[in-house]
């Protein structure tokens, strides 16, 4: 960059406390055309071994290689992908959407050395090659993946057991067409590591989706097609088209494991069997969840799950539509399971499509807008729904920890954005 001194001179160094020693030092002589000599650049005293050179050599690794630094991919210095002057190893900074540290490679992808992923091509060569499916993959910015080509990560014969790590980042426009495939979704199979060695341990967490376009046969989904041992977790989906034929979910297809504090908002699914704005089918624990979405099935539809055997507490459907033939609901289509702390509301079906031995306390639908009358859970008024009461007579809804009440409106879920 472009270096400049104050009253004791010194682009680099003003002699505080010197005199002072550099050696195998460098400036962009092209940049800084001005100084002429080691005393414009450090303070008169110092000890200095400086080399002026050009912008054009300071991007080239053996400029610092010839003279001794430690530059190459798991050095203490490395080169920027996309062209730069070398940085430290470990110390990463996107400028827009240009790489400023070590191709995908460099990194060892463990927790303390995640895989850095700042451009769309990045993402692709992620998503292609497999021996990053069990790294740990941290998003560095907003992305737009419109250029490129993504592959579902994760397949029943080599899962991704690794962790994307999104730092509250947005993917948009991620494209996944495979109608024919099974497993197809931001991570298609998800399945936990439990070895302990640090590398992935089969999590998605902070991660943002922004107007997806995925199609697929069976597990299908926006961020995850089917999740066995995973954590997914703080994931949001908003706008987009998610169609498959079943376990077809706006966030997840089939869980199997946990997820929590997940929204589908805005988002169109379609599906045939087990259809649901946010989990198609629910095997396990699901905790806190919203859904705006528009869901579309034929067996087992609902505006939260389309299928619950597992638990689900603490979640609710606004859904714009939700429309099905047999086991139909405004949040669940099909339950065994329990659910409990949950509503839906609109001009969709009751809350519950069929409840089939299954245990269902604390749960609420708008029967003045209600399309149908629910298989479980309790009917009430508008007016009610927007009142905290309806939903805490003795306590059981959790307000202020989980939910709240703005002002003339159903309850909302305090971690909302």
């Amino acid at each position: 960059g472009v270096l400049t001194g104050g009253s004791q001179g010194g682009g680099i160094s003003n002699n505080a406390g010197g005199p002072n020693t550099y050696t195998d030092i460098f400036w962009d002589g092209d940049l800084n055309a001005g100084l002429t000599d080691a005393n414009d650049v450090f303070s008169s005293g110092d000890e200095v071994e400086i080399v002026r050179q050009t912008t054009t050599n300071l991007k080239d690794s053996t400029t610092f290689t010839a003279a001794g630094w430690d530059v190459s991919s798991t050095g203490k210095w490395v080169m920027p992908q996309n062209g730069g002057d070398p940085r430290v190893r470990g110390v990463y900074h996107c400028y827009g959407n240009a790489l400023l540290d070590a191709t995908v490679s460099s990194y060892s992808g463990t927790r303390i050395d995640p895989v850095k992923i700042c451009t769309a091509s990045q993402m692709a060569i992620v998503s292609t090659d497999t021996s990053y499916w069990s790294k740990w993959i941290s998003i560095e910015d907003n992305i737009d993946l419109s250029s490129v080509t993504i592959t579902s990560m994760g397949t029943s014969s080599i899962p991704f057991s690794g962790t994307i790590e999104g730092k509250g980042h947005t993917l948009s426009n991620l494209t996944i067409n495979s109608p024919t495939s099974d497993y197809v979704a931001f991570v298609g199979y998800l399945k936990g590591d439990i070895s302990g060695d640090g590398s992935g341990d089969g999590m998605i967490i902070g991660l943002k989706l922004n107007n997806p376009t995925i199609s697929g046969a069976n597990f299908v989904a926006a961020v995850v097609g089917h999740n066995i041992l995973g954590i997914v977790t703080h994931v949001r989906v908003t706008g987009g088209t998610v169609a498959g034929t079943q376990y077809v979910g706006g966030v997840a297809g089939y869980n199997q494991s946990y997820i929590k504090n997940i929204s589908a908002q805005t988002t169109s699914i379609t599906g045939v069997t087990d259809t649901g704005g946010i989990v198609g089918y629910n095997a396990s624990v699901f905790q806190i969840g919203w859904s705006t979405a528009s869901v579309t099935g034929v067996t087992n539809t609902g505006g939260v799950a389309g299928v619950n055997v597992g638990t689900m507490e603490n979640s609710y459907s606004k859904a714009a539509t939700v429309s099905g033939t047999t086991n139909t609901g405004g949040g669940v289509g099909y339950n065994t399971g329990t659910l409990s702390d949950m509503y839906s509301s609109g001009t969709i079906p009751g809350f519950l499509g069929d409840n089939n031995g299954g245990t269902v306390s604390n749960c609420f639908y708008d029967s003045d807008d209600a399309t149908s009358v629910s298989d479980g859970g309790s009917a009430t008024t508008t007016a009610n729904m927007r009142t905290q009461a309806t939903f805490n007579p003795g306590g059981n809804w959790k307000f202020n920890v989980y939910w709240f009440m703005p002002a003339g409106m159903e309850p909302a879920l305090v971690n909302e954005e």
